[in-house]
């Protein structure tokens, strides 16, 4: 996958990032969206060039937007190329017939078992 970002944010000699972060972007400006960040030290492998704007190949370290998180959350980046997941998911808690457990309070109205106190209307 390649890339642009700003040239005058590249060393020429090293091929290095040197800002903090720098945005990498869809096509050879500013008014191309944003689709991900490399951090200072990154080094780039350019491919090509237009005006001050170079074409890199994505590194592994890059990070990418993401669209599943929102604005608010301002967490939006993850890596291109995430390690896999070592962890091992927790067991699904379940109730004494193996089925997983309802979550829900047993006696609150809308439970997964008939309840007497509960009406059409409510809880009585």
């Amino acid at each position: 996958m390649t890339v642009w970002v700003d040239s005058k944010f590249i060393d020429a000699t090293a091929k290095t990032v040197t800002p903090k972060k720098l945005n990498l972007r869809g096509g050879p400006g500013e008014n191309y969206s944003v689709s991900g960040v490399i951090e200072k030290g990154a080094v780039v492998n350019e491919v090509g060039a237009k005006d001050n704007w170079t074409k890199i190949e994505a590194p592994a370290s890059a990070y990418r937007s993401s669209p599943h998180v929102s604005e608010a959350g301002r967490s939006g980046n993850v890596p291109v190329n995430p390690p896999p997941s070592t962890e091992t998911p927790a067991p699904t808690p379940t109730n004494r017939s193996g089925s997983p457990a309802d979550r829900r309070h047993p006696r609150a109205c809308g439970s997964t078992r008939a309840d007497s106190a509960c009406t059409a209307s409510g809880p009585r």
